[in-house]
């Protein structure tokens, strides 16, 4: 025994424990054999003959045997120093031996005995097994041997030495009596420390002592082993002892106890540490150590082992425990078994600690079962096979966060975990089995908790090889998974993929990449396989999360769906009904955010999916819609009548929205605006970046607050996006029809064509206004707006506006020019600011005019007005005080230039005159502050005349033959009647000073001649120094006036009266005149032929009144 392996001692390997038992007797044999030849020749030829045929005797058995035979009697024989030797090898040698002989017949010879003191037996140990130098040839046949009637045979101090590649092995024997009837056996091993070019073997004592009484045989074994190293096997520090009871070594049934320890040993495929071990066996024969031929022989077997830390092929753990009560019979073994561990591994995984009782049974044929309990505390799967279990766990679509998210749960808790299970497990032609028909529960580190309540009838677990089903109630929460109620009919995972049917499906609120599922399933079944897919439910599921872009809120579906995947794609269809009820929340799509809505979704053609590759579309029907949103300050209610979606999904979602007409109302800020269209058609997409937006209008209204105008358009389409920062994207509305909402427009329908950006929500919008008749371009609009917050600003500009007769004229402007500005001719500008906060809006504006002259229906013709006006409110159309403009001329009845008219216009309806005058006739023409409402019908205008002079005046009225010297002043109101001007008991007075009068027309020579006091009258007005002069006017000074003249003077050359009479200067005169005329005309023909006819008649008639006569 002093190498590595079972080939280098030559020993088979099932025998290698039996046999150094069975050498000691083969040797016993030998020795004896050879003994009985030495001492038999030499009791028969005497000494000298005896030591000449001894040498003989050795030499025909290839041996050369010495000794001196020094006592040879009817006793027996004695031989001392005795040698054979086989060629220069010495196998054995003895200090002395001696056979005892007896008679118990008259020539019966028996052999009684053999005492042998000191022998030294010598051999080989190498591959080829024990050898003796040749002395093993007389022991014969090993078989044979056993048939040799022994004598009783006394060994003392004997030694045993084998020389081996490692060293030599030594041991110490001592045998009395005869074996196997009675006697007794000791071998003692000498301490060894053997080392080979493969091997490394060292002990510190070893011993074998056997009994034997009528053909029992009992002992006991013990073995100190500091170290061996037998090629791949190390062990260190072990100690076995062992007590046999046998019927007969090899030929009878036996019993074995034993007990031992190993404080490290080191294995192919694994290692041990602290083992200790005791036991007892029954056999039937004491057998080989192959594990066949011991459990074929195995009748009966108690095994207790403990160990610290042990390892094998991946199994192992820091401490196990391992108990059992076997029965055998003819190979099936079965019996209770017990096992604990601590820190278990095995490839499959392990636990911090592991306990399990059963019952373990082995068939003759190999099938191994086990039935029992186990219980694993910190237990784990290992990291690949847990990816293996785990990898089914997949959903499709916008629920593979929520696969993802399960599929982590469970790698989690099988990452560590508490387990009681009750199982059979076991092995029938290499095919691997499992079940469990016991309530089990899983509590994970996690948090997961895993309940699993068997069927009514059979197991909730069956593997068998690849295939693996379950069935029954499930509960499972906890641990970052879904908090679920299954009621499992059957799930069935083998090489043909997953297979579930339920019959009760209930999922709480589950939450995984930012998307939450919830479930109450009656009816569930999936069918997933690498190349199909099926899945049918009947129930409620609710949605709500990050779904391709879209922040849906909770959303419900009732009903049933059917969903199925195979080559062809997807397709998903109602199942038991044309339609399901989707009810939800609402949703937040970038900027926008929707309200609660209820909808009919109904498939449009074979499903909710179209078949169409890999990546799901389909159209939904959802009839009409009605969807409250808002975004930023802006809320309204989309409305869409027979309503459709078109959707596809290839790495997001595409959703167009197609229906009849759309009606949009929003309130934004304070404000309002609303959208009704034809054939809308609004796309959104998801994906990378910010989703997508587009819409598409027919004829489309605009109202509300916001629109301070009638506003439609023929076509409107936007394409942009819609993220954090807002709406994005290009806008274009073209036949953009603008109108002043007011029953009373205030300017003329405008038209345009819209192009705007919109980035993050700020709106630019252009495009240039023009007049729906005629198609003249007057104005261009920049807009300029955060449409969520609705903060921004507006501005239009006029183009250069020219104004003919014939060509453009204000009436094109407004309606409410007509009549008032015609015949227009002048340029003129205009411009508006518009300042948007919160959706309010103000506006400023200008208005330049340059030449401007037009025809009016009160005042004729108005020409070269010039001047800017600021509206400070345009919205409003009001203005600031002190706006100036300036008007070359104009015709009150009498003609006016070069005016200054200071004013303020408030809110479009009433003109706040401040300052308004004319120089007229050297003097001042003004009009006292008034409010002057536009389009009123009765209003009054205070005129101021100040300082007149008459000399002027004679000039502007262009009375011929007519001089005058003086000022004259007065205030005197105009009322605008309709499309009068009259003029009410208008009066103006000469100044304190007076002045002079002369009127030298020969027109009144003729009444002179026949009226002596006319003459008079005449003569005076000829050179008249008056101090009082009073000039009255009523009547319409667009027609016919009432003029009355109130004259106090004195003559200032003395005047002929009569014949002879002359009246000196100095005298007073006093002159009360009346003309009715139409000064308008008057100021037109520049004649006065008629009127002055009127004049001479008054004269002549006042001279005839002695009321009017001077004074004499």
């Amino acid at each position: 025994m002093n190498t590595t392996d079972d080939q280098n001692v030559g020993i088979p390997g099932d025998d290698v424990l039996t046999r150094p038992i069975r050498w000691v007797r083969w040797t016993v044999v030998a020795v004896t054999v050879l003994l009985i030849g030495i001492l038999a020749t030499g009791w028969l030829l005497r000494k000298t003959v005896a030591e000449r045929a001894l040498a003989g005797w050795c030499a025909e058995r290839q041996l050369s045997c010495e000794g001196k035979f020094v006592q040879i009697g009817s006793h027996g024989a004695t031989i001392r120093d005795l040698k054979v030797r086989a060629g220069g090898d010495v196998p054995f040698e003895a200090s002395e031996a001696s056979a005892h002989l007896s008679w118990p017949r008259l020539f019966t010879l028996k052999l009684t005995g053999i005492t042998v003191d000191q022998p030294v037996v010598r051999g080989t140990l190498d591959e080829q097994g024990m050898r003796f130098y040749g002395l093993e040839k007389l022991a014969g046949q090993s078989d044979g041997a056993g048939e040799l009637s022994l004598p009783a045979i006394e060994i003392t101090d004997g030694r045993i030495f084998f020389a081996t590649d490692a060293g030599e092995l030594s041991a110490t024997v001592a045998m009395h009596g005869t074996f196997p009837q009675k006697g007794t056996l000791d071998l003692v091993l000498d301490p060894a420390a053997l080392k080979g070019a493969e091997s490394e073997f060292k002990w510190s004592e070893g011993a074998i002592s056997l009994i034997a009484d009528m053909g029992q045989v009992s002992g006991d074994a013990n073995i100190v082993l500091e170290r061996a190293d037998l090629k791949t096997v190390s062990i260190t520090d072990a100690v076995f002892t062992a007590k046999i009871d046998a019927a007969d070594i090899g030929d009878g049934p036996m019993t074995l106890n034993w007990t031992g320890s190993v404080a490290e040993g080191v294995f192919p495929g694994g290692h041990m540490s602290a083992v200790r071990t005791s036991g007892e066996a029954s056999f039937t024969e004491l057998p080989s150590l192959s594990a066949k031929d011991a459990l074929a022989a195995l009748t009966a077997a108690t095994v207790k082992l403990e160990s610290g830390n042990v390892l094998r092929d991946g199994y192992g753990a820091n401490a196990l425990s391992l108990e059992g009560d076997l029965k055998g019979d003819a190979g099936n073994i079965g019996g209770p078994v017990r096992l604990s561990a601590s820190q278990a591994v095995a490839p499959q995984g392990g636990a911090g600690a592991l306990s399990s009782n059963g019952i373990f049974s082995r068939s003759a044929e190999g099938t191994l079962l086990y039935v029992g309990r186990a219980s694993a505390t910190d237990g784990h799967v290992a990291s690949d096979l847990r990816q293996e279990l785990t990898a089914p766990i997949a959903f499709p679509g916008a629920l593979s966060d929520h696969g993802s998210s399960l599929q982590a749960a469970a790698v989690r808790a099988l990452a560590k975990f508490d387990l009681d299970l009750a199982f059979s497990a076991g092995t029938r032609d290499g095919v691997f089995s499992f079940s469990s028909r016991q309530e089990t529960l899983l509590k994970a580190a996690s948090g997961l908790q895993l309940k699993i309540m068997p069927p009514a009838e059979g197991p909730w677990l069956s593997i068998q090889g690849p295939e693996r089903a379950v069935r029954g109630n499930i509960m499972l929460s906890g641990g970052g998974g879904p908090d679920l109620q299954l009621g499992l009919d059957d799930l069935q995972q083998g090489a043909a993929g997953l297979e579930i049917t339920s019959h009760a499906f209930k999922l709480k609120p589950w939450t995984a990449g930012g998307k939450t599922l919830s479930a109450d399933l009656g009816t569930f079944a999936m069918t997933s396989a690498p190349d199909h897919f099926d899945l049918l439910s009947r129930g409620r599921l609710s949605l709500s999360g990050q779904i391709f872009g879209i922040d849906l809120k909770t959303t419900e579906l009732v009903g049933g769906l059917h969903a199925t995947r195979d080559d062809a794609g997807w397709q998903v269809q109602p199942d038991g009904a044309k339609c399901v009820s989707v009810a939800s929340q609402g949703f937040v799509f970038g900027s926008i955010r929707a309200e609660p809505v209820r909808l009919n979704a109904c498939p449009q053609g074979n499903g909710f999916i179209r078949k169409r590759g890999t990546s799901p579309a389909g159209t939904v029907t959802l009839g009409a819609v009605s969807l409250p949103f808002s975004t930023g300050s802006t809320s309204g209610t989309l409305e869409l009548s027979k309503a459709s979606v078109d959707w596809s999904t290839n790495g997001g979602l595409a959703m167009t929205v197609l229906a009849d007409h759309l009606d949009l109302p929003l309130v934004i800020g304070s404000r309002t605006l609303t959208l009704s269209g034809d054939a809308p058609r609004m796309g959104m997409a998801t994906g990378r970046g910010a989703p997508k937006l587009s819409a598409r209008l027919g004829a489309t209204v605009f109202d509300g607050t916001l629109v301070p105008a009638k506003v439609s358009a023929e076509s409107f389409a936007f394409d942009g996006s819609s993220g954090k920062g807002g709406l994005s994207g290009n806008l274009n509305a073209n036949g953009v029809l603008i109108q002043d909402y007011r029953s009373d427009p205030l300017y003329q329908p405008l038209i345009s064509d819209m192009t705007a950006t919109l980035t993050n929500g700020q709106l630019v919008m252009t495009g240039p206004l023009r007049l729906k008749t005629g198609g003249t371009t007057v104005a261009d609009t920049t807009i300029n707006l955060d449409v969520v917050k609705l903060n921004g600003t507006a501005a239009i500009r006029s183009r250069p506006l020219t104004f003919r007769p014939g060509g453009l004229q204000p009436v094109m402007l407004s309606e409410k020019l007509r009549g008032v500005f015609t015949l227009a001719s002048g340029d003129a500008s205009a411009k508006a600011d518009v300042d948007i906060v919160s959706g309010k809006l103000s506006a400023t504006g200008d208005v330049t005019i340059e030449k401007f002259g037009f025809q009016t229906t009160r005042l004729g013709r108005i020409e070269s007005v010039n001047g800017k006006v600021r509206f400070s409110d345009l919205l409003e159309l009001t203005t600031d005080r002190g706006q100036v403009v300036t008007v070359g001329s104009l015709s009150i009845g009498v003609p006016l230039t070069d005016g200054r008219i200071q004013f303020h216009l408030d809110k479009g309806k009433v003109i706040g005159v401040e300052k308004a005058g004319f120089p007229f006739a050297g003097g001042r023409i003004a009009l006292a502050p008034l409010q002057w409402t536009l389009g009123g019908k009765d209003q009054r205008v205070e005129v101021t005349a100040d300082a007149i002079e008459l000399s002027q005046l004679v000039a502007v009225l262009k009375l011929p033959d007519v001089q005058a010297t003086g000022t004259v002043s007065g205030t005197f109101p105009v009322d605008f009647v309709g499309s009068e001007v009259q003029v009410r008991d208008a009066l103006l007075a000469a100044d304190a000073k007076g002045g002079r009068i002369a009127y030298t027309g020969d027109a009144v020579n003729s009444a002179a001649d026949s009226d002596p006091n006319a003459k008079l009258a005449f003569d005076a007005l000829k050179d008249l120094q008056f101090s009082v002069l009073k000039i009255g006017l009523s009547g319409d000074l667009m027609s016919r006036t009432v003029a009355s003249v109130h004259l106090i003077g004195r003559n200032t050359q003395p005047l002929a009266f009569g014949k002879k009479l002359t009246m000196p200067k100095g005298q007073a005169f006093e002159f009360n005149l009346t003309l009715d005329s139409d000064l308008t005309e008057l100021f037109k023909s520049g004649s006065y032929a008629a009127q002055q006819d009127k004049f001479v008649k008054m004269v002549v008639d006042m001279a005839n009144d002695k009321d009017n006569r001077p004074d004499e």
